[in-house]
């Protein structure tokens, strides 16, 4: 489904990929490659609250280059499908993804103002992506105010968006 300016991708990521994942970013984040927004940003848990890893961060070996390359492989043919609905995209220079970040909320935690993903420290950004690894809460939702949209995530689904 692709309507106002919100593509959502259900099942993009298989379940031993979102394992994956899960794993890897677990594995990581007890050897200490996790950053809470505080220490990566400074920016108060009030505001945005997880933790988070690059992958482009870790030590290179077959699982981080299996990630990219899995990863990479269906965001781009979900972000052709998109261009393709919004033409416009296709004018300028070419779209692409640059890094993937994996971001770990914990129950209570999460974005808790509302805010766009063109800023400072990303001034290219055109688009945005989230991508869901697990559904085993009760509470959490992706919401676009202007669009007068929520979404509850299902596992391995993947959302495309405008980042302003």
């Amino acid at each position: 489904m692709i309507d106002k300016c919100i593509g959502l991708f259900p099942k993009a990521f298989n379940d031993d990929f979102c394992k994956v994942l899960i794993d890897t970013f677990n594995k990581h984040e007890a050897l200490g490659f996790a950053k809470n927004r505080l220490e990566r940003e400074n920016i108060a848990s009030s505001y945005k609250d997880d933790t988070s890893l690059f992958i482009t961060e870790l030590p290179i070996d077959n699982t981080t280059q299996e990630i990219n390359d899995k990863f990479f492989e269906v965001t781009e043919k979900c972000l052709k499908e998109y261009a393709n609905k919004y033409s416009v995209l296709n004018e300028g220079d070419p779209l692409f993804i640059r890094t993937i970040k994996l971001q770990k909320a914990k129950p209570g935690q999460g974005y808790h103002v509302w805010h766009y993903e063109h800023g400072r420290m990303e001034r290219d950004r055109v688009l945005a992506w989230t991508a869901y690894m697990n559904d085993d809460f009760e509470a959490g939702e992706t919401e676009f105010l202007y669009q007068q949209y929520r979404y509850n995530p299902s596992k391995g689904d993947l959302m495309i968006f405008p980042a302003s």
